[in-house]
């Protein structure tokens, strides 16, 4: 007998168990996801729910935010440090956005020019002006401030009685110069450098020596010899709260007709940064460059001809500066389409070089950020890694979309970044350095990020204060301590790190969308059923969606709640189709440790 031949239907198992993070490409691979909201690399190779923020404060309306060996920053026109007042701020810089730059115990802050000592807790600023409000006088002097005595200093053009006169001011020559008697060798030796004392009550308060100072007002009279300019930056070479000492030649001594003007003066820049004990800067108005006195950031135009020196330069690259940054002891001053960067141990040998390159793009300062020796920073085709040689892009995963006005942070391998779209709509992205991976947290738009002392910190659109902490799976509490809830960290045995105390979010909602699921094989094939293998915590909640054939429509397949932590496996039928798509959501603690496909051969028809 002849029995009738069945074709049996091949089918075959997938099983996906590695979550590889966000692409939003049209064509993604198993494990990637076209979209999604809160999941975190911290369960890899797991599909995990991000650690919960805890919220430290509300503020008023903040201004910056800095990361030393505290959380700095400004609100409400105040600063801040380790949450505690330190000074109000200069009303005129209300509403400005502040800078702020690290350098040894000084906490300098921009365009403010304040100093704040960390040590001792005092505030100062860069700049100082003083009016005096008695005509100065003027007297020949020497360096450490000795007025030359009027009946043994004789002014003439002719050598005077030696017995008579110790000093000849000798104006035989176009060029006046100041001579000293010699017994030793018998002659008139000329003095190098002359000085001048200016005394008046009150004309060095606020000024130490060695400032360089900005004179206005002073005479051009003819007892000033050598056409010398006083209204000019001088070098305070002595200083007390009556009397400065600068360098100068006059005939002995004048009193000024009026009043003059001192003033220590601190450039205008739009981004700042330390590196080898000096502040550095730039300003777009005026394409200069600049750097502070090395260990004084108060002085910006000190000159001397040593090592010490404050610098400045002017650039002819065109297009406004967009971020700067120390990187590998090597400042870098970035524009739209390159980079400056400087080589050289002092003045005397800096070099600034220009490297076309994928720059900073405009409005993305904030996104510098050094990571694991890295500099990562937003150009204006994506988010790039840095080495120092030439930039990289990591940000193929964010498919046609385009980002702007980025802020960058950085912990624990991870560089968070918040940017946002055309629609000004923003986004939380983070990338796991050590995997490769981006993930996707949520629509928080970060005005600032503040790495220290064990916690990554930032500052959201609602002016909250909140710190990323990820923690809460091996965390010990500790006593309270002056106000600063103390925890411990897997790794850091030498010290524990300290967190603001702070409440932690309500329950987190999260979601993932796969790519179209169907179309990687050109034979009949179609999926039969799904099986989801995954953990769920108490009072969690899952759902499971399917949208068939690109129809922008979304079944449920199935939602659960639990009541107790546990484990489990999910069947999930699904009906035949050419491709479709699955969208996992729900709120609370749940992982997925794997999703099996089930795919059955078909007849070629749908």
């Amino acid at each position: 007998m002849q029995l009738p031949q069945l074709n049996v239907k091949n089918s075959s198992i997938n099983i996906l168990n590695t979550f590889m993070g966000y692409n939003h490409n049209s064509r993604i691979a198993d494990g990637e996801f076209y979209d999604m909201k809160n999941l975190t690399t911290d369960y890899f190779p797991m599909m995990a729910v991000r650690p919960k923020r805890a919220i430290i404060e509300q503020l008023v309306n903040p201004m910056g935010m800095f990361g030393c060996d505290k959380v700095v920053f400004v609100d409400d026109n105040k600063l801040y440090y380790d949450q505690g007042y330190v000074c109000d701020l200069k009303k005129e810089c209300a509403g400005k956005e502040r800078r702020f730059a690290m350098i040894g115990a000084y906490l300098c802050v921009f365009p403010d020019k304040l100093i704040y000592n960390t040590y001792d807790q005092t505030v100062d600023y860069m700049e100082n002006e003083v009016t005096t409000t008695t005509a100065p006088t003027f007297s020949l002097c020497k360096l450490d401030g000795t007025v030359f005595d009027e009946t043994n200093t004789y002014t003439g053009n002719t050598a005077p009685d030696t017995e008579k006169y110790k000093y000849w001011i000798d104006t035989s020559q176009d060029t006046v110069v100041i001579k000293m008697w010699s017994s030793n060798t018998s002659e008139w030796t000329s003095v190098a450098t002359t000085y001048v004392k200016v005394s008046s009550p009150g004309i060095g308060k606020g000024f130490k020596q060695y400032d360089a100072v900005t004179f206005s007002g002073v005479d051009k009279t003819e007892a000033i010899y050598n056409d010398y300019n006083f209204n000019q930056s001088n070098i305070l070479y002595s200083c007390d709260d009556d009397n400065v000492v600068i360098v100068g030649f006059i005939n002995k001594v004048f009193t000024n007709s009026g009043n003059i003007t001192l003033k220590r003066e601190v450039p205008d820049m739009d981004f700042v940064a330390e590196m080898d004990n000096r502040v550095w800067g730039c300003s777009s108005d005026k394409h200069e460059i600049y750097a502070c006195k090395q260990g004084d950031p108060k002085n910006w135009n000190c000159f001397m001809g040593n090592s010490a020196d404050s610098y400045a330069a002017t650039i002819g690259t065109d297009g406004d500066f967009t971020g700067c940054i120390n990187y590998m002891g090597t400042i870098y001053f970035f524009k739209d389409a390159g980079v400056h960067y400087l080589f050289g141990s002092k003045p005397s040998d800096f070099q600034i070089n220009w490297k076309t390159l994928r720059g900073v793009q405009k409005g993305s300062e904030k996104s510098l950020v050094v990571l694991n020796e890295y500099l990562y920073y937003k150009s204006r085709d994506g988010i790039c890694v840095f080495d120092g040689s030439s930039p990289e892009s990591i940000s193929d995963a964010f498919g046609k979309e385009i980002y702007y006005d980025a802020t960058g942070g950085a912990f624990r391998d991870k560089y968070y970044v918040c940017m946002r779209n055309k629609d000004y709509e923003y986004s939380m992205f983070v990338y796991d350095s050590k995997k490769s991976v981006w993930m996707k947290e949520d629509n928080t738009n970060a005005k600032g990020f503040a790495r220290t002392d064990g916690a990554l910190y930032l500052i959201n659109e609602n002016n909250v204060l909140q710190v990323i902490n990820y923690e809460k799976i091996y965390t010990k509490l500790f006593p309270m301590i002056t106000g600063v809830q103390k925890y411990w960290y897997p790794g850091e045995d030498i010290y524990p790190g300290n967190i603001m105390e702070g409440e932690l979010e309500d329950t987190i909602e999260w979601s993932a969308e796969t790519g179209l699921i169907g179309l990687e094989s050109p034979f009949a094939k179609y999926i039969k059923n799904f099986k989801i293998r995954l953990y769920i915590d108490t009072h969690a909640f899952l759902k499971v969606e399917v949208s068939y054939d690109s129809s922008g429509a979304w079944e449920e397949l199935m939602k659960y709640y639990s009541t107790r932590p546990r484990s489990l496996e999910l069947p999930l039928k699904v009906r035949r189709c050419d491709h479709m798509q699955l969208r996992l959501s729900g709120k609370g603690d749940v992982r997925i440790y794997s999703i099996a496909k089930e795919y059955e051969e078909g007849s070629g028809k749908q």
